[in-house]
C-alpha cells in the first residue's frame, strides 16, 4: 500500500481545525470542574478523542503505507515513526500518552482525570502540532525523492 498524499493532508486540515476549536474554547482546569460546565467538559473530551483518533489514523496510514508493520496497539505506532525518523522518541511518548487518554474516554477504564484533560487540550496540542509538522516535513521529503 502507498501513502495517499490527499488522505494525510486531509486529515492533518481535519486536525488543525480541532486543534483550532479546542484552542477557541479556552479549556481551563477550573471550568472543567464545575458541576454547571458539564456540557462545556463533555465536548471538551470529545474534542480531544477525535483529535487524537485523527493523530492515530494519521499514524496508521503512513506506518500502513510505509509497510512498517503491523502493530497491535495504537501506541505502538509512534515508535514505528521514530525508528523511520519521522519523529522523535520525546513527541513518540507524549502520543503514546495522548493514546492513553483517548482509551479513558472510549472506553471509560476510569473516570478522566480533570487536570489531565486540561492539560491535554492547552499544552497538549502543541504535540499534535509537533506532529503534523513532522508529516509535513516527512511528505515534503518523500515529493523531492520521488
Amino acid at each position: 500500500m502507498a501513502i495517499s498524499i490527499e488522505t494525510i493532508k486531509n486529515l492533518l486540515e481535519y486536525l488543525d481545525a480541532e486543534i483550532r476549536i479546542i484552542e477557541k474554547s479556552q479549556v481551563t482546569r477550573e471550568e472543567l470542574d464545575e458541576k454547571e460546565n458539564i456540557d462545556f467538559t463533555d465536548a471538551t473530551k470529545r474534542r480531544m478523542q477525535v483529535a487524537v483518533e485523527i493523530v492515530i489514523n494519521l499514524a496508521e496510514h503512513i506506518v500502513a503505507g510505509l509497510n512498517l508493520g503491523k502493530p497491535e496497539f495504537a501506541r505502538e505506532l509512534f515508535p514505528m515513526l521514530v525508528k523511520e525518523g519521522i519523529i522523535e522518541k520525546e513527541l513518540s511518548e507524549k502520543l503514546q500518552k495522548a493514546v492513553g487518554l483517548r482509551n479513558i474516554l472510549v472506553h471509560m477504564y476510569r473516570d478522566v482525570d480533570l487536570n489531565i484533560l486540561a492539560d491535554c487540550a492547552t499544552a497538549g496540542l502543541d504535540d499534535l502540532r509537533e506532529l503534523a509538522k513532522a508529516i509535513y516535513e516527512f511528505l515534503e521529503k518523500n515529493s523531492k525523492e520521488n
